[in-house]
């Protein structure tokens, strides 16, 4: 599970990427496209990156800059509020699951001991 909170003061990204997300019906039938080399769209790595994540988690996104919708049709989970995610998630996990809180995810290497 992983929730990110971001401000997506951009939208969705460049026309291209979000070409991709447009091109998707699922993040497996993705990968499977790709894997058969059907396609190539320019910043589809990124994508890429982001459907394999999908695969095996879900993600959940607390966000102003990217309409509920277009998060839902592109496989994400959109959530009203951190509070009532981390509620949600707590519910779902206990209390005793744990966590990682990562500033700047982008700019980090993170290693799980």
């Amino acid at each position: 599970m992983i929730l990110i909170a971001t401000e997506c003061m951009e939208g969705f990204g460049s026309p291209e990427y979000r070409a991709v997300f447009e091109h998707v019906t699922t993040p497996e039938e993705f990968i499977k496209k790709l894997m058969k080399k059907e396609f190539f769209i320019p910043d589809q790595w990124c994508a890429q990156e982001t459907y394999q994540v999908m695969l095996k988690n879900e993600i959940w996104i607390y966000t102003h800059g990217i309409d509920r919708e277009t998060l839902k049709r592109f496989h994400f989970h959109p959530v009203e509020s951190m509070n009532k995610a981390i509620e949600a998630l707590l519910e779902r996990f206990g209390h005793e699951a744990r966590w990682a809180v990562v500033p700047d995810g982008p700019l980090l290497i993170l290693q799980v001991d």
